[in-house]
């Protein structure tokens, strides 16, 4: 029988009371995670003002908030524009295993879907969120083994499944509805790694606008009764035939159902850019500040890069000279030379101002990318995260070299608490709704103590 109904199963008997501790925790940073990036992609987030615009023009049945920007729409239009807005900055939690990114695929909808439904506990949006979450993570370590070829931008392809999750659970779906939902989102599961390899545009950062559509319309539809395909994971053209030609472990969709939650373990990023990119700034920023190497001191940078980080160096030319916001969060020249410059990397380097910096730019083409394929950290051709080394050359022949395996706000590097409010904090200085700090400090107390609040749509008062 296809995992598919071994999955369906668990996420319909699944409860609050069932989940973990760490799980708990994990969905709570990932929501807070989540509407951090949202609020500042609100502004700093290439397209996304447009896209509200024209979610707006379509009107309809006002049922769900568009964040940061007020009015409602219907709920699979609201989590298109808050799903848009969510990926924009590329600043969202991230795991370090898969590279996968649950929260954007799950908490833009599950707002969403928690306004349509009405009066939706802090509890069953953690439960939903968790079990979507999972479902995202399951099928990244599932399909690793056929994701070496960059072709599918499986992040995207994989959040239409934990999105539909996430909106299933809510709906409070049986097992066969939830198979249904699954099977109709498979027909519009979709995601091509072009946009990624490519330059010169941003509709990369808005895959999330996509799943969260998708998802809210598939769950919904099962719901009304309407069928899907029986087999959306394992059957003969279904997703991992169709995407990954049949390479998948399955062990990973089915062992520790509702016991092991891989949101437990989620990592988040301390800088707005690529996940690729976190550990080559961690080694930059170690070496300028240990040694205090000034930008005008600097003969060459080296960036050492595996298969997975060569996706920030290829074509060279067009990664030296980044045209786009988007452009530069996938540079890893421009990335570490902002680093070098700034000892640090914040928003306001990838705005239109910011990634038009010429120092930096100058900087950035002293970098020179060296391929190193002992940082795969494996056989395959996808594992993950990589360590990220740099070795930085001055003037005066001094050369420093640090390597950073496992950077800040991974899982096994976790950023604290107070490190993930500064960084919601941080973030609404760019809502298009202007945010007090009263306003703050209601929604991260509100986050933090998410069990305990009656109806989450409080949340989505403030924040729209």
């Amino acid at each position: 029988m296809d995992a598919i109904y071994d999955i369906a199963k668990t996420i319909a008997n699944t409860e609050y009371d069932q989940l973990t501790p760490k799980a708990i925790e994990g969905a709570k940073y990932s929501i807070l995670d989540t509407l951090s990036t949202t609020i500042a992609g609100s502004t700093a987030g290439a397209g996304c003002k447009e896209l509200v615009e024209l979610v707006r023009e379509g009107g309809g049945k006002p049922e769900s908030s568009i964040l940061c920007y007020g009015g409602k729409v219907p709920v699979w239009m609201a989590a298109f524009a808050n799903g848009g807005m969510s990926h924009t900055l590329d600043f969202d939690d991230t795991d370090g295993t898969t590279a996968m990114h649950p929260g954007v695929g799950t908490v833009p909808v599950g707002f969403a879907m928690a306004e349509r439904i009405g009066k939706v506990n802090g509890k069953s949006l953690i439960t939903s969120i968790c079990l979507g979450a999972d479902v995202v993570l399951r099928l990244g370590n599932a399909g690793k083994k056929g994701q070496g070829s960059f072709k599918w931008l499986v992040n995207q392809v994989y959040a239409y499944f934990g999105g539909t999750a996430t909106c299933g659970k809510l709906l409070k779906l049986n097992e066969e509805q939830l198979v249904d939902a699954f099977g109709i989102v498979l027909m519009q599961a979709s995601g091509t790694y072009e946009p990624v390899v490519a330059t010169g545009g941003f509709i990369r950062g808005m895959w999330p606008a996509f799943t969260s559509k998708a998802s809210a319309i598939s769950a919904v539809m099962a719901q009304k009764g309407i069928g899907g395909s029986k087999e959306s994971l394992e059957g003969k053209a279904a997703l991992f035939q169709s995407f990954l030609d049949g390479k998948y472990d399955r062990h990973f969709l089915v062992d520790e159902l509702g016991k092991k939650f891989y949101i437990s373990d989620l990592g988040f990023k301390a800088w707005p850019c690529n996940g690729i990119a976190q550990p080559y700034i961690e080694a930059t920023l170690d070496i300028v500040k240990e040694n205090n190497v000034k930008p005008h001191d600097i003969d060459e940078i080296i960036v050492f890069v595996s298969d997975f980080a060569k996706l920030l160096v290829e074509p060279l030319e067009k990664r030296l000279n980044p045209k786009t916001t988007m452009d530069a969060k996938g540079s890893l020249p421009y990335i570490v030379a902002v680093a070098a410059i700034k000892n640090d990397v914040k928003i306001e380097d990838f705005t239109v101002n910011g990634i038009n910096n010429a120092e930096v730019l100058r900087l950035a083409q002293k970098v020179k990318p060296i391929f190193d394929a002992q940082l795969a950290g494996g056989e395959r051709g996808w594992t993950g995260i990589s360590p990220g080394r740099v070795q930085i050359k001055t003037r005066d022949g001094k050369s420093f070299t640090r390597q950073v395996d496992v950077a800040l706000g991974n899982s096994k590097n976790p950023m604290t608490k107070e490190q993930h409010v500064k960084k919601f904090k941080d973030c609404a200085v760019y809502s298009a709704k202007p945010l007090s700090s009263d306003d703050i400090n209601s929604v991260t107390q509100m986050i933090d103590n998410l069990e305990e609040l009656d109806d989450v749509s409080e949340i989505v008062k403030i924040l729209s």
